[in-house]
């Protein structure tokens, strides 16, 4: 992933989480996190405890996302300088030092109380804070309710739209042994009529989407979700069913010479000790079968990544048509 990409990323989190930017460049961006953003960023689980206790009123952090450390610490120093060049070159502002002594004479010696300052934080690939953010983006992002977006100035009161719903499923199967292989299936089954659509991301990529019903518009009937869901699971399962499964066969046999050339060592260990050392050498054998049984033994795991329900005016298959013209 490039640099380029993460900060695109960072920013549309930001923007999806309605947090206030103080301040962007290519380098860095500063924010003032929203109450979704902070408490899924900050760690700070008593004090937003407290606050939906007491009903106060939240104070969220801010904080600067840095992207390009050299440049960031670059325009740092630049700042600093232009900060001093006043200091050391003009004079004092009229009526401060008078100021400051009648304050002193009364309350003694006081300081200008300290600028907050703003937490800055790297954001590269693999770092923390960007893990810390993709797992909020699964964790508020697995499940969306979409409509398509229509001209409003075609939609008349007298005749509204209707909406077609499409339950859409990213899955991710993992081919799991000593050797792993991931693959993506993002499929959509139309609610009204049963029909599954392969690669359904794409597909709606060219659709323009929101999260707002528009008026004068009404959904049809449906099929209703766990029967949909059971359409998917049993398309999904008969691709699966069907692929080539030679790497199971060839795991499988891996496993058993595995198995075979501890079994001719730990036979003559066990044979070999003493009463006392037996069971243990024996529970050891058990504890490496197990191990090696589960690093080889070929198996198929189906995650789902995320979903949604799709409410779309035109057809998947005419904008397949048209992304795709022969």
């Amino acid at each position: 992933m490039k640099q380029e990409q993460v900060r695109d990323y960072v920013c549309r989190y930001l923007e999806a989480t309605e947090c206030h930017v103080l301040e962007s460049c290519p380098a860095y961006i500063t924010v003032k996190l929203s109450p979704e953003a902070d408490k899924a960023l900050t760690n700070r689980p008593y004090y937003w405890s407290f606050v939906e206790r007491t009903g106060a009123e939240p104070e969220t952090m801010s904080l600067t996302f840095v992207f390009d450390q050299e440049a960031f610490e670059a325009l740092q120093k630049a700042d600093r300088q232009a900060d001093q060049k006043p200091q050391q070159n003009g004079p004092a502002a009229p009526g401060v030092l008078g100021q400051d002594s009648i304050l002193a004479r009364y309350f003694g010696h006081l300081q200008a109380a300290p600028l907050q300052r703003t937490r800055h934080e790297p954001v590269t690939f693999g770092s923390a804070r960007l893990h810390q953010i993709f797992a909020s983006s699964r964790d508020k992002g697995r499940f969306v309710n979409l409509y398509e977006q229509t001209d409003e100035r075609l939609v008349l009161p007298g005749r509204p739209l209707s909406y077609r719903s499409y339950l859409g499923v990213n899955y991710k199967v993992e081919y799991l042994c000593d050797l792993k292989r991931d693959e993506l299936y993002s499929l959509g089954i139309c609610l009204a009529t049963g029909e599954i659509l392969t690669g359904f991301y794409p597909l709606l990529k060219q659709y323009r989407l929101s999260p707002r019903l528009p008026a004068h518009t009404h959904l049809k009937e449906m099929l209703s979700l766990p029967r949909a869901v059971a359409e998917l699971e049993y398309y999904l399962e008969d691709i699966v069913r069907n692929q080539d499964h030679q790497w199971a066969v060839e795991a499988e046999q891996r496993m058993y010479d595995e198995l075979d050339r501890i079994k001719l060592y730990y036979q003559e260990m066990i044979q070999n000790s003493n009463d006392e050392s037996k069971s243990a050498m024996q529970e050891e054998y058990r504890a490496r079968q197990d191990e090696i049984a589960w690093q080889y033994k070929p198996r198929v795991l189906v995650s789902v990544i995320n979903c949604g329900l799709f409410h779309l005016l035109t057809p998947p298959e005419q904008v397949r048509t048209m992304a795709n013209p022969q």
